[in-house]
């Protein structure tokens, strides 16, 4: 960054009049300094990372961003936007982006991207969700058994009406 001079008109002030009823005005410009930006990039100081999670279970992506103005964030999923929804939960408070689902689905698979855009610039980070399918239970294999007894029948009589 350099420091940058602009031309600025100085306060006009009255003079003492020089016909009835008139003033003279003196007008001057200053030329002053800024200060140099203190603003800075968004900087990702924890990434996101590769994740593999079983299908059924809870996700958690986290990411911790600085910057100044406080970064916007957004969250992408295989490139499409994703936004806050009764099944994807998504927060930034005190530097901290994180995207939550309490039940992930196969469907829910694929790259994941954070996005951090201020004034100053725009930073990215990236991560792959693998979905872990639920393993289904395994058939009885062999041959098949044929039914057991387990009790002999016996013989009655019941009348009609009776329990």
């Amino acid at each position: 960054y350099s420091d940058t001079k602009r031309s600025v008109p100085s306060s006009a002030s009255p003079t003492t009049p020089t016909t009835p009823g008139g003033s003279r005005r003196r007008q001057s410009t200053k030329e002053i300094a800024l200060e140099k930006n203190d603003f800075i990039a968004p900087q990702f100081t924890d990434k996101l990372k590769d994740l593999k999670i079983k299908d059924g279970e809870s996700l958690t992506l986290k990411a911790v961003v600085t910057g100044d103005p406080e970064p916007h964030i957004q969250w992408l999923k295989n490139g499409k936007p994703l936004s806050s929804s009764d099944i994807i939960d998504l927060k930034y408070k005190s530097g901290v982006a994180s995207l939550n689902i309490n039940e992930v689905f196969p469907e829910d698979e694929g790259d994941y991207e954070c996005i951090a855009t201020n004034s100053e610039g725009k930073e990215s980070t990236k991560c792959k969700l693998t979905i872990i399918p639920m393993e289904e239970k395994p058939k009885e294999t062999g041959p098949s058994k044929p039914p057991r007894i387990v009790d002999h029948l016996t013989s009655g009589s019941v009348s009609d009406g009776s329990p």
